[in-house]
């Protein structure tokens, strides 16, 4: 019975170790995309750049939780495709949605990402980024790459990027083949399915206001 409950804690264990990377790896695309990108400059490029870039912001923003969620906030806004993401997390229920709630799902949305992945690095050390593949997909692009981490093992990580007008856009992050996309729609599902839209838009605003 020890042995199986030991497996089954490193079992957990192991699994909320994927996920924090996995969030790791979204917030690697985060930080530092305050202007679009350059015409010139690739998806690849582009990601090596701001995964570089996060590793010394999170370095410089060490014991200031809040000047961290602040900037990843508003960082949040300029470098994901908010209107897909938002309405793949809550699927059907994004067609369901009044005027109403639609607008104030979406506005919380950005703060309540930036602040339950910000939350999760208070104590982030690592090395850099880098990119090991970058090829076109449809009318985006898939970024493959490496966090380099001075205690442990690199861990991989895909993305897969759109790119509208002016520059590139984050669509979804994936680490060990795990969706950070597919991990936030089941997590809202189980809550959308008991209490609805509704449901969950007082349980984000709860988070925010704690």
């Amino acid at each position: 019975m020890r042995d199986r409950t030991t497996k089954d804690e490193n079992g957990k264990t192991k699994a909320m170790m994927i996920l924090r990377h996995a969030v790791f790896a979204l917030m690697i695309l985060v930080v530092g995309a305050t202007a679009p990108a350059r015409a010139e400059e690739t998806a690849g490029a582009w990601v090596h750049d701001l995964g570089n870039k996060v590793v010394d912001i999170l370095i410089s923003t060490s014991g200031q939780p809040d000047e961290r969620k602040a900037r990843l906030r508003d960082i949040f806004l300029v470098s994901f495709d908010v209107d897909f993401i938002a309405q793949f997390v809550i699927g059907r229920f994004w067609r369901k949605a009044t005027p109403a709630q639609r607008e104030e799902f979406m506005t919380l949305m950005p703060t309540y990402v930036a602040t339950v992945y910000a939350a999760l690095f208070a104590s982030y050390e690592g090395d850099g980024f880098e990119v090991v593949l970058e090829r076109e997909e449809g009318d985006g692009a898939y970024v493959r790459g490496l966090i380099l981490r001075n205690d442990g093992p690199n861990v991989e990580a895909a993305f897969s990027i759109s790119k509208p007008d002016g520059g590139y856009l984050i669509k979804d992050a994936s680490v060990e083949g795990i969706s950070l996309l597919v991990t936030k729609r089941s997590e809202f599902g189980s809550v959308l399915s008991r209490e609805g839209l509704d449901g969950l838009i007082a349980r984000m605003r709860k988070i925010l206001q704690g």
